[in-house]
């Protein structure tokens, strides 16, 4: 709990894309954070390319979400099709997540569970949240893209890639590889 206060008030200091901090009562495992608003990455990605009848309710608690072996079928699919997608809603997405990590490694955070719970998706910025993980690293880069190639398809792109695509056009990125998947408000407290 002291960590995740410390990490999350030391990278929210540096970068507008993690939430601040605005009270930590410890006793009560609380970190109460700025409003942020926007949705989850999973509700987000679950409602566009889930199955019609899937309901996200279903995945508030974080069962059935905690890969490699214990992902829902259903929500398996649903990001197997959004990795698969070349529409400009789910480009734009990719091209946020990308560059919000790209800002957390760049002060040397690695965050340490680069999942769809993990992240608010609010025009067309990506905030990082649950700071539990994350610890200073030098290789920050190598530990998150396992998991942001997981569920997004997305990986490191080079510097000369990254100096290609200056003009921040979603569209004019290249395309990430799919790769496959097992099947298997207001402002209120975080508890951990």
């Amino acid at each position: 709990m002291f960590r995740e206060f410390a990490m999350t008030t030391y990278v929210s200091r540096r970068l507008s894309i993690v939430p601040r901090v605005l009270r930590f009562k410890p006793w009560r495992r609380e970190i109460w954070l700025q409003y942020l608003a926007g949705e989850r990455v999973l509700e987000w990605v679950l409602e566009r390319f889930g199955d019609p009848n899937l309901k996200t309710a279903d995945f508030q608690s974080f069962h059935g979400v905690d890969p490699p072996h214990n992902v829902d079928p259903r929500v398996a699919l649903a990001f197997e099709r959004f990795r698969a997608t070349t529409s400009g809603e789910a480009l734009q997405l990719k091209h946020a997540i990308r560059e919000s990590y790209r800002s957390l490694h760049g002060i040397s955070i690695k965050h340490g569970s680069a999942d769809p719970r993990n992240m608010l998706y609010h025009e067309g910025r990506i905030y990082i949240i649950d700071f539990d993980n994350a610890r200073p690293s030098r290789r920050a880069e190598q530990v998150d893209y396992v998991d942001l190639e997981y569920w997004f398809g997305l990986r490191p792109v080079d510097a000369d890639k990254d100096r290609s695509n200056e003009s921040g056009d979603p569209a004019s990125e290249p395309r990430e590889k799919p790769c496959r998947m097992e099947n298997g408000g207001s402002t209120s407290p975080l508890v951990g």
